[in-house]
């Protein structure tokens, strides 16, 4: 949360990456680096914190409720046009 206090952030834009769009970094407070040196810092900190698991998001109970869903509304139509036709 930020409280009025300026930060200064470092945005990462046009990665050339088939992943990632953009990264931010912020600096903390006080923190004068050169480019060459929050370049390190920051190839350090990929490096120590991807562990090569990637988290994928659960399949969306909506997305399965509207299939089913779906699957009724179409059984339905077929037994009343069924119904329909035979009647």
């Amino acid at each position: 949360m930020f409280k009025g206090i300026g930060r200064q952030v470092v945005v990462l834009k046009n990665t050339d990456s088939d992943i990632f769009e953009e990264a931010i970094f912020i600096l903390r407070d006080g923190t004068k680096a050169s480019k060459t040196d929050m370049l390190t810092e920051c190839e350090r900190i990929i490096k120590n914190n991807c562990t090569g698991k990637i988290r994928l998001k659960k399949k969306s109970k909506n997305k399965k409720l509207f299939y089913w869903g779906l699957a009724i509304f179409a059984l339905i139509i077929t037994v009343v046009l069924l119904l329909i036709i035979c009647l």
